[in-house]
């Protein structure tokens, strides 16, 4: 049987010491609002868990204690809300193919550099397709790309008026 080092028992009495510190739930807030926005805060590590056909983003992060470092994991569900298809975003908000890719990428909290990948391109080339998007859509946030796209014709919610 493995004996368990001073360091794991030191976690979990680090963690209940921080509980109660303000500073620490700012710092899980921060983390959090990044994987909102689609980013990999610095020193963390992005995964997505996938449950069935849902996807989860997913952040590791390490927050620096007295004691011990302690690890939180940050889980975000998104709405369940269907997406219209490519082709219904460049008719509905006058997205170009490519920029309808982005936007329905965006929509599932990928960050750029997994847009980057996945579409073989830059993370400067997916910056430029987002701003062009939250200008097509009227909005400023990657957390509201989601909403926007749902209450389009074809999405999971209800119509929304002519940008």
């Amino acid at each position: 049987m493995p004996q368990i080092s001073e360091p794991v028992i030191a976690a979990p009495l680090a963690l209940a010491e921080r509980l109660d510190d303000a500073g620490f739930w700012m710092e899980v807030q921060r983390i959090t609002q990044a994987v909102l926005d689609g980013e990999v805060p610095s020193g963390s590590r992005s995964y997505e868990v996938t449950a069935g056909a849902r996807r989860f983003p997913t952040c590791v992060a390490q927050i620096p204690s007295a004691a011990a470092p302690i690890a939180v994991v940050v889980v975000v569900e998104t709405d369940g809300a269907a997406l219209p298809d490519g082709q219904e975003l460049r008719r509905r908000f006058g997205l170009t193919e490519r920029e309808a890719e982005v936007a329905l990428l965006l929509a599932e909290r990928r960050s750029n550099a997994e847009i980057a990948r996945e579409l073989a391109v830059t993370r400067s080339t997916v910056s430029r397709h987002t701003e062009k998007i939250f200008r097509k859509l009227g909005i400023s946030s990657r957390r509201d790309v989601r909403g926007v796209l749902a209450r389009a014709p074809g999405g999971g919610g209800e119509a929304a008026d002519a940008p």
